[in-house]
């Protein structure tokens, strides 16, 4: 399966290698193009309703407020999503997305 994200200047993705985000993160990315994502790709999934978790960055720039994250394990690496306030609907539709596609894959 996959998951699309078109054109949200709302929604952040950066990625880090290891279990220390503050330094080998990298910059946060708003989708302002199409992001593809596979599920088949994925090891772990952890949702996140506010921002302070261990994989959270502070770099977004002035005046953006994280509020939602979603952390995608492949591999070795994490991907993170972090959704503003603005994309709350784009955060539970990404999240529905991903319930579902982990339980066609184990159910």
């Amino acid at each position: 399966m996959l998951i699309s994200i078109k054109n949200r200047a709302d929604v952040y993705n950066y990625r880090f290698t290891g279990f220390c985000p503050t330094t080998n993160a990298s910059e946060p990315q708003a989708i302002t193009y199409e992001y593809l994502l596979n599920t088949k790709m994925i090891s772990t999934v952890k949702f996140y309703e506010n921002y302070e978790h261990p994989y959270s960055v502070n770099n977004f720039g002035e005046g953006v407020e994280v509020l939602q994250s979603i952390v995608i394990g492949i591999g070795s690496d994490y991907e993170v999503l972090a959704f503003t306030e603005t994309a709350a609907l784009e955060f539970k539709r990404i999240k529905r997305d991903l319930e579902v596609a982990f339980v066609d894959v184990n159910g």
